[in-house]
């Protein structure tokens, strides 16, 4: 078995048979989905699975095998989803999971998988989030700062359960899992930092629109953020590594 570029590959996998089922958990804008869905035959049904239906396109600009609908990963299995898929993907629910511990969404995923069907799920390691910079002397601050003062405001502990999802697939019974880990190129570190940067903006505005923080606290965060900007810009990046675990749900 082996996994690349959100892609599930495995010799038994029925991704060349009729009618197979496979779910994007978390699907946001469902862009990963319409992806599927120019790799797959038409017959193969796909589902976006989200709490909020907000950034999905229109139903006139979907293929007729992509849908989506509300759902939430720790609320209760609808019964029409209970044991429907062959195939479900999940990725970037690092701020969703409660506790640090990400078994009970697990539980509920597999409840919607049919036996024999496969699991993959895509996180960031940011427990081992690291600094790089193209000179010694580069400034850091900014990145540094953005970092901690984000974790505090949005009360989030330090995530140790990405690096550990291959065993807790195998505590929830699956078989033939793995867990690969992948960095981004040198050349593209740039183009990956500048994503992360628009995910702490959204993130701030957040913070703003729910009064978690003072005006004054807010316009901190966004001095901060410029200045971790700025500081990307001059050759300092956060290099983050990109897991993928995959795992089979046994057969009856």
């Amino acid at each position: 078995m082996s996994v690349h570029d959100n892609k599930l590959l495995h010799d038994s996998s029925p991704v060349k048979e009729s009618g197979l089922k496979v779910a994007d958990v978390g699907s946001g804008t469902g862009l990963g989905l319409l992806d599927f869905a120019q790799r797959y035959p038409q017959s193969v049904e796909l589902d976006g699975l989200d709490i909020s239906l907000a950034q999905v396109p229109d139903r006139s600009w979907l293929p007729t095998s992509v849908n989506f609908r509300v759902y939430n990963v720790y609320g209760e299995t609808p019964s029409d989803l209970v044991q429907k898929y062959d195939i479900i993907h999940v990725r970037h629910l690092t701020l969703v999971i409660k506790e640090n511990d990400p078994n009970a969404v697990i539980q509920n995923l597999l409840k919607m998988l049919k036996p024999g069907g496969y699991l993959q799920w895509g996180e960031f390691d940011l427990r081992n989030r690291a600094i790089v910079h193209t000179q010694p002397e580069n400034c850091v601050v900014g990145l540094t700062e953005l970092q901690q003062q984000m974790a505090d405001f949005l009360h989030t502990p330090r995530v140790s359960w990405p690096d550990q999802l291959n065993a807790h697939f195998e505590k929830a019974g699956m078989q033939n899992v793995l867990l690969e880990g992948r960095c981004p190129s040198r050349s593209h570190l740039f183009a990956h930092m500048d994503v992360s940067l628009l995910v702490y903006e959204e993130l701030i505005d957040m913070i703003a629109s729910q009064k978690r923080a003072t005006e004054r606290e807010i316009q901190e965060l966004r001095t901060m953020l410029s200045k971790a900007g700025s500081e990307s810009r001059r050759g300092s990046v956060w290099i983050i590594k990109e897991l993928v675990a995959a795992g089979q749900k046994p057969c009856l």
